[in-house]
């Protein structure tokens, strides 16, 4: 069953930008970090069908506080299913968030004048990664 495109259909994209001003991304975003701590069917459904490109996409397209927390919970909880269910190997999901360049976005993000966001963003760098607090 896919989750995915429902999700999609929350928000309209406008010439492939987001309609910042549309109360469905924050809707879309607080579904899927409410189904990022669901079990691990949902969260491999959620990897299968796209779930790293709609936080990208949100984090990179869209200037809200709350939808930026809500994407880096998502990611805390991905992180967190990885290394639940790959307890002694190396993590995928922290490789493919790697890969895709969330980490830089992430990095980004401990700058933010949000506290909120900013310290959000150093306690993921902090848990899953072995960078360093870009402040020190």
């Amino acid at each position: 069953q896919d989750i995915i495109p429902p999700l999609h259909s929350v928000i309209k994209l406008h010439t492939g930008h987001v309609n910042i001003l549309n109360p469905g991304m924050y809707k879309r975003n607080m579904a899927i970090a409410n189904l990022t701590l669901g079990d691990d069917y949902t969260i491999e459904k959620l990897i299968d069908q796209g779930i790293f490109q709609i936080i990208i996409d949100s984090l990179n397209s869209v200037d809200e506080d709350k939808i930026r927390s809500l994407c880096l919970i998502a990611l805390t909880n991905l992180l967190e299913y990885g290394l639940r269910k790959y307890q002694h190997k190396i993590n995928p999901i922290s490789q493919i968030i790697q890969k895709l360049g969330l980490v830089d976005i992430i990095e980004s993000l401990q700058l933010h004048f949000n506290p909120a966001v900013s310290e959000k963003a150093l306690e993921l760098l902090e848990t899953y990664y072995d960078t360093e607090n870009i402040f020190n």
